[in-house]
């Protein structure tokens, strides 16, 4: 009646996020033209509790369905250092200039220590990659699956 709505009262609790052309890959690379960092739009999404700039980026591909659908729009942020890395988690990495979006987890031991093993959620495939191999990572906040 007053027009106070909770989402106006919490207005203080979203973050702007930059929607940024281009896509992140899950799947093959076939017909992956990579495309400028340009901010398309920008929109707010509550709850996001990172004071780091957080983007938006749609998924290219099926290797990581039902979880993330083509087409889904991805919440990401930059890991400034590899102690935020957390194992078993999505992640969007930066391979040879490409994004992927994959399940990352480390190898602990032996001499693969410090390799990587990337996973899509609906393939059997592992792949394993060197630390040095990834130019840059981000981890997946949020995902926005088209219905």
């Amino acid at each position: 009646m007053t027009g106070e709505t909770e989402v106006l009262k919490n207005i203080q609790n979203r973050k702007l996020v930059k929607l940024i052309s281009g896509k992140v890959l899950a799947g093959l690379t076939e017909g992956y033209e990579p495309a400028d960092e340009v901010v398309e739009d920008v929109m707010y999404i509550p709850g996001i509790k990172s004071k780091k700039d957080c983007f938006a980026i749609q998924v290219s591909g099926t290797s990581m369905e039902p979880e993330i659908k083509e087409g889904s729009t991805i919440i990401i942020e930059r890991l400034e250092d590899k102690s935020e890395f957390r194992d078993n988690q999505t992640y969007v990495v930066i391979l040879q200039g490409i994004p992927f979006i994959k399940k990352v987890s480390m190898v602990l031991g032996g001499k693969e220590k410090g390799v990587f093993e990337l996973s899509s959620i609906n393939e059997d495939r592992i792949q394993e990659v060197k630390d040095k191999d990834i130019t840059a990572w981000y981890k997946v906040s949020y995902v926005i699956n088209p219905v």
